[in-house]
């Protein structure tokens, strides 16, 4: 059985508004107490699996919850239990209880062990929720079910407990559109954001005493093996889009962490290659609805972020070389006005959100597999001529031209991520992308340095001392420039694996 449903915070200053709604849809309410069980080494929740005993009421349920094709999907089987002996504890989590059920094959999939054969005796308890659920079916005119479950209580893990008020919608019938139409309502209405971390992870997180997740990086989405166009742009979608919805999660959720907000525009930037260089695989006439608000949340989030890279990679460098100690960003205002997690939970971006995890299992029809690989290698060809072209006299082009280069470096990189497995020659493959990893480090160094010498000149006219600096980013601009000719020149002498 298969579980869709979409997760959302509903923020403290909200949750009295959402009370109040579904009270007046007078709304089934329960507590639910449930007990999670792990390993000690945490290997069910490395592997996104949830096994957990839960009081409803009167009677006890065993469920089992694993991953599924996308953020939105979960494996799910429940197994109703005996009612324990008055006094006793819960009753014991026996794995075996799911056999022959396709979470049981998500299990052995994740673990690697048939789920019969996994020794029970291992499993301990390391969290417990106990949940005040309020839940309502609600259908609308296109002929979706949803059903909402407003949840306040607590996570009890490793001797922390973390509050829960949280907002689910879980599809009882119709599609995924249906579901998403329900949820783009609430946001709307209550500034829900979209969270992927279930309370299973959330207590897995607080008995290992962490506040956030290791950040999402770049994982190729598997390709069947002649896929047509349909598919190829699916995968590059799910590939970027398994990036951008976590990390985005954590940030809204208010992570510190500068790598959570890095790999989210990472995300953005490789939706963005889906979009312009596999877009016609689908007819795609002009960038989908939901490509704006996430573009202007990547120029959003760029605009400290990028203020703190450049700092951090620069300083150690002009301190090596006898530079006076100049703080360039005295007396600038801040170039984002709000914070990170309010960019990330604004209504536009959310919306967007949802909008791109329809657009991820979307069955639009594409090109034939001949077709779509044939593309892949002409939009491959385009951007390798491309660099090859800017790498003959880069240190001659304008700084518009050289930045261009640098945007295209990465394209090809995204690209290369995506449909380099269509062309079946693995270590060749290999061998281009670390080419163009060394062209694109080159690349963003001198782009830090053109960044960097308008603001030492502005600097330098309240701290004279900052004209060293000046001097040094001129003479280094000559000798990373003639660098990224080199790498650019090596890209265009490589053997295309295509």
């Amino acid at each position: 059985m298969f579980e869709t449903e979409l997760k959302f915070q509903v923020p403290a200053e909200h949750a009295a508004a959402v009370r109040a709604a579904m009270a007046r849809a007078v709304p089934r309410r329960q507590r639910l107490r449930a007990l999670y069980m792990d390993t000690p080494d945490g290997a069910l929740a490395r592997a996104g699996i949830a096994l957990r005993v839960r009081q409803e009421g009167p009677r006890w349920v065993q469920t089992l919850k694993a991953r599924g094709a996308h953020a939105a999907e979960r494996h799910e089987h429940n197994v109703a239990l005996p009612r324990p002996a008055r006094g006793a504890g819960p009753p014991l989590a026996v794995p075996a209880r799911h056999a022959g059920t396709p979470a049981a094959e998500a299990w052995e999939q994740a673990l690697g062990v048939a789920i019969e054969a996994f020794d029970a005796s291992r499993l301990q308890p390391v969290m417990e929720t106990d949940i005040l659920r309020r839940a309502l079916r609600v259908a609308d005119r296109e002929g979706g079910v949803v059903e909402l479950a407003f949840d306040e209580g607590e996570i009890r893990a490793g001797g922390s407990v973390a509050r829960v008020c949280e907002l689910e919608y879980e599809l009882v019938e119709g599609s995924l559109a249906d579901l998403v139409r329900q949820a783009a309502t609430g946001i709307s209405w209550h500034g829900l954001w979209f969270d992927t971390v279930s309370k299973a992870e959330r207590g897995d997180l607080l008995a290992r005493q962490l506040d956030w997740a290791e950040p999402v990086r770049f994982a190729p989405s598997a390709l069947p093996r002649h896929p047509d166009g349909r598919a190829l742009w699916r995968a590059g979608l799910a590939s970027a889009v398994a990036m951008v919805l976590p990390n985005a999660s954590a940030v809204a959720a208010g992570s510190p962490m500068a790598e959570h907000v890095h790999q989210l525009r990472v995300g953005i930037r490789r939706l963005r290659t889906v979009v312009q260089e596999l877009g016609p695989l689908v007819a795609l006439q002009s960038p989908p609805n939901w490509l704006p608000p996430l573009v202007e949340l990547f120029r959003a989030l760029g605009a400290g972020r990028d203020e703190a890279a450049l700092w951090a990679s620069l300083a150690p460098r002009l301190e090596s070389a006898g530079a006076p100690a100049v703080d360039w960003r005295l007396g600038d205002e801040p170039l984002a006005a709000a914070s990170p997690a309010a960019l990330v939970r604004a209504e536009p971006v959310q919306q967007a959100l949802l909008a791109l995890l329809v657009e991820s299992q979307d069955s639009a029809p594409g090109l034939s597999p001949h077709q779509a690989r044939r593309h892949a290698g002409d939009r491959l060809d385009r951007l390798h001529r491309q660099a090859a072209r800017a790498g003959r006299d880069f240190e001659k082009l304008p700084e518009s031209a050289q930045h261009q280069a640098r945007k295209r470096i990465k394209r090809l990189r995204y690209l290369v991520d995506i449909v380099g497995p269509l062309f079946g020659h693995a270590k060749a493959t290999k061998r281009y992308l670390r080419t163009l990893a060394a062209a694109q480090d080159a690349l963003g160094e001198h782009q830090d340095l053109l960044t960097a010498l308008p603001l030492y000149r502005s600097a330098a006219t309240r701290q004279p001392e900052a004209w060293f600096a000046c001097g040094w980013l001129v003479s280094q601009q000559q000798v990373a420039a003639a660098r990224c000719g080199g790498a650019l020149r090596a890209v265009g002498r490589s053997r295309r694996f295509w």
